[in-house]
């Protein structure tokens, strides 16, 4: 309905926005799982354009109100170029957008900072760095987002993992409590330098197993026996 809503050439911008927002499934995070084509990544780079465009014609207060639209548009079109190896021009709209937060704070139709919107804008830079082999610049926004109200600890250890820094990603890391398996960021460091703790976690998954198992078969037959007498 969307898309045919925008073959109608309408003058607001938010078909486009949603259009393209649709598209991206998650937009925020550049080491989303999810892997779309590089044409679709084409076409979100171009209805987020065709959205910037029509609130760039909006009146000025109108533009305020919509800022945070600006900014997510912009975060996605810099999150598709870098996809598609377009590294120099996303770094360019993701220091764009570092500024644009800046301001989305002082603005009084905003009301209040975007801590969230700038966690999600310094962690994929610090992904573009990467992709860039640009390990200092990745150790500066690591700094940064280390330092953020909105810091992830098992976030900032799956990167200093990956960078193989043990030094960093120890440090919020409970090996006598560690996180989920599901965090693979973080589990092949653990494994490969501290398998015990990795026999530990499965011994201590199992035995939960069976305590789930054990009380899952002692209800199902007390449901049998209360079918057999009643």
């Amino acid at each position: 309905m969307i898309k045919q809503a925008i073959l109608l050439n309408p003058q607001s911008f938010y078909p486009y926005a949603a259009y393209a927002q649709i598209l991206f499934t998650q937009p925020d995070y550049m080491d989303n799982p999810v892997r779309l084509s590089q044409e679709t990544h084409h076409q979100i780079i171009f209805y987020s354009q065709k959205a910037l465009e029509k609130l760039e014609h909006l009146p000025a207060d109108m533009q305020e109100l919509q800022y945070l639209h600006f900014i997510h548009l912009k975060n996605n079109i810099a999150v598709s170029k870098a996809i598609l190896g377009e590294l120099v021009e996303s770094a360019k709209l993701f220091e764009q957008l570092a500024k644009h937060t800046a301001t989305a704070c002082e603005l009084p139709a905003i009301n209040v900072c975007l801590e969230d919107v700038e966690y999600r804008i310094v962690r994929n830079r610090i992904y573009l760095a990467l992709l860039r082999s640009r390990r200092s610049e990745a150790y500066q926004y690591l700094s940064e987002a280390e330092h953020h109200l909105n810091a992830d600890d098992l976030d900032l250890a799956s990167i200093y993992a990956y960078l193989g820094d043990s030094a960093q990603w120890l440090k919020f890391i409970d090996l006598n409590d560690p996180p989920h398996d599901s965090w693979q960021g973080i589990w092949p460091v653990i494994h490969a330098e501290y398998p015990q703790v990795w026999l530990n976690y499965l011994e201590k998954e199992i035995q939960q197993t069976k305590v789930y198992l054990h009380e899952a078969e002692t209800h199902l037959k007390k449901c049998q026996n209360r079918r057999r007498t009643s």
